[in-house]
């Protein structure tokens, strides 16, 4: 069994917060757990809602480093966006899809759900990558189950990007696990 664990989502306006140390620690926890199983660390760095911002990718990398938190990936979230289409096409013809279209067409964005799903069904082997934007590929492998170590305010994304992969047709509730962060107060 192969785990693709995600943590450490953070935005290049806000840079590095108090919940990406929250998740590294949450992190080590879930390695305790997962013990001798294989394992693939994963971060994605939102560049695309807050786009054009000034971020240090080095002092990202210098940051989780010092932690022993060093990601086999590490994606810009932006190089998703091609991918999107994809999954799009992936999934059936109906109001969930349209909702979609009709969104991008309207807003010019793709909204956050979709990204979500999109890095799900790769890390899952489900669609290719294609050409990835990373900061750090020591050797991307599928996995066989993802866990997301994620803020609460992801929730609504999340659950939005659970329907799209369920209407593609992965058994979400066997292979995805989140655990979410408390926002601050």
């Amino acid at each position: 069994m192969i785990y693709s664990i995600e943590y450490c989502h953070v935005y290049t306006d806000k840079g590095v917060d108090e919940q990406a140390e929250n998740s590294i620690t949450i992190l080590k926890d879930v390695l305790k757990d997962i013990r001798e199983e294989e394992f693939e660390l994963a971060v994605m760095v939102d560049d695309y809602t807050p786009a054009n911002c000034e971020f240090s990718y080095k002092q990202f990398i210098e940051f989780i480093s010092a932690r022993n938190a060093t990601p086999s990936i590490l994606i810009k979230e932006s190089s998703l966006l091609l991918m999107n289409e994809v999954t799009l096409n992936r999934m059936p013809e109906g109001k969930l899809k349209q909702s979609y279209i009709t969104y991008i067409s309207g807003k010019g964005l793709h909204p956050c759900s979709l990204f979500v799903a999109t890095w799900y069904l790769i890390r899952l082997g489900w669609i290719q990558p294609g050409k990835l934007e990373t900061v750090i590929d020591t050797g991307f492998r599928v996995a066989d189950r993802l866990i997301n170590i994620l803020p609460v305010h992801f929730l609504e994304a999340e659950n939005k990007a659970s329907k799209i992969l369920r209407s593609i047709g992965v058994p979400v509730s066997k292979l995805i696990t989140n655990i979410y962060i408390e926002d601050k107060k």
